[in-house]
């Protein structure tokens, strides 16, 4: 009989050998072996274990014995190597269940589990920003239900997710046209030619022409409105924007995290700036110059200068195309990278400022002050060069070709960053997509089977 310690592990010498058996496979080893790694799971083996199997004298444990040759060659080197072809979703869970920790990775098979936790916060980020879980949980709901509350959730679907139906995606296409529609008539309303007098203009007999002559745009909105009929469209493009966020908010399912979502607020601050200013506008006219003043010169102002927000709403393009979103999550999950190379930016600004200054120094006219220089050295690394201001003296030539190259290196590397990532992204926003749609199928056969 085996003599054993008091918490059921054999004593040293007396069975120095330990049989594991990982489905199926018989795996050898010594005591001495698993004792690594203190207190993991294979460090605490004992006769009063579980797993003990006193009849064949082993440890039973169902798992995958390719993973487990892998974890016992840990104990016995000390680091963790795997080929890189294995999932990293099963190497993880394979070091959690012995109870070891990633750090025992080797460095050399570092890089493909770092590949994993990549791929893995990519699929969590494309998972949140699509909105996924409201979206199957409208989807399992519909499925579950009859009557209104299944028209309920069936209509939140058609509103919110174009890929749900053809229709829904036909309403999408429709809606984008409303916001083009929108931009396009606060465009025509800088027009002189789309602007009519103001009522409340100090010589009413000038025409909106007159600000051709003048180009002063301060006096074309102090003097002038837009057309009537452009307001009544624009009017009525807000108010379909803003009964479809009413409908979308009270269909939600989840109606918290659908107004916490990023475009339900670029909508929110658009329709509020809007009638806002529709509402300045009113009272201007009920309460005779009260738009000619300085306070409300100053309101209308600000919520004109919020109205090119409603561009963004354009990005309800990241509902209908895959490619789109993943495009905005590469931007999005680039920051970091984007931050670093506006340091380098900002650093060859300013050596290239203060070395241009320098080198053009005796050149009256030209680079007077380094923060001058400044404009200069951001052109030209951008390499947009607009020629207003550029160097006479041979090291300034110099010093710009240096500072162009620099910038073309700069520019290339934030490229190289930002397309590797809009790979990656695209790829997963298509195998998310699909993965959807599977789910979505396999719903659908078993609430028929089920019937």
């Amino acid at each position: 009989m085996n003599s054993t310690t008091l918490n059921g592990a054999p004593k040293m010498g007396a069975l120095d050998i330990v049989r594991i058996n990982v489905g199926g496979t018989i795996f050898m080893t010594s005591r001495k072996t698993l004792k690594t790694f203190p207190g993991t799971k294979l460090d605490q083996l004992g006769t009063n274990c579980g797993e003990y199997d006193e009849k064949s004298d082993s440890y039973f444990f169902d798992r995958n014995p390719v993973l487990f040759n892998y974890v016992l060659d840990c104990y016995r080197s000390g680091r963790f190597h795997f080929p890189s072809y294995l999932c990293g979703d099963s190497v993880m869970e394979e070091l959690c269940f012995w109870g070891l920790d990633d750090n025992v990775i080797a460095n050399c098979c570092l890089k493909s589990y770092d590949d994993y936790e990549e791929r893995r916060h990519t699929l969590e980020a494309i998972y949140k920003t699509s909105n996924c879980d409201m979206r199957q949980k409208a989807r399992t709901e519909m499925l579950d239900n009859t009557g209104l509350r299944r028209m309920r959730y069936q209509l939140w679907l058609f509103l919110e997710y174009p890929n749900s139906s053809t229709s829904a995606k036909v309403w999408s296409f429709f809606n984008l046209f409303l916001v083009l529609a929108s931009v396009l008539s606060f465009c025509l309303q800088t027009c002189p030619e789309f602007r009519q007098p103001s009522p409340f203009s100090s010589s009413r007999q000038e025409t909106p022409k007159a600000y051709q002559t003048s180009f002063d745009k301060g006096y074309l909105l102090r003097t002038t409105d837009a057309a009537d009929w452009i307001v009544y469209f624009d009017v009525l493009i807000n108010s379909l924007f803003t009964v479809d966020l009413f409908i979308c908010t009270a269909l939600s399912p989840n109606i918290r995290c659908f107004l916490k979502g990023f475009l339900t607020w670029i909508e929110i601050i658009c329709l509020a700036t809007f009638w806002s200013y529709q509402g300045l506008t009113f009272y201007s006219h009920a309460n005779g110059n009260f738009a000619t003043g300085s306070i409300g010169q100053l309101m209308a102002f600000f919520f004109i200068a919020l109205q090119p927000l409603r561009t963004l709403r354009f990005l309800k393009l990241s509902h209908v195309f895959v490619d789109y979103r993943a495009i905005l999550l590469s931007i999005r999950y680039s920051l970091k990278e984007f931050f670093v190379l506006c340091i380098f930016v900002v650093t060859a600004m300013f050596f290239f400022s203060i070395t241009i200054f320098i080198a053009e120094f005796k050149v009256p006219g030209k680079f007077s002050t380094i923060p001058e220089s400044f404009w200069w050295a951001v052109i030209t690394m951008t390499t947009v060069g607009y020629g207003d201001v550029v160097p006479e003296t041979s090291w300034g030539y110099a010093i710009a070709c240096v500072c162009a190259i620099c910038g073309i290196i700069i520019t290339g590397l934030a490229i190289s960053v930002l397309s590797n990532k809009l790979s990656l992204y695209q790829i997963y926003a298509k195998i998310e997509c699909t993965a959807l749609k599977r789910k979505d199928h396999h719903n659908m056969n078993t609430k028929s089977l089920c019937k």
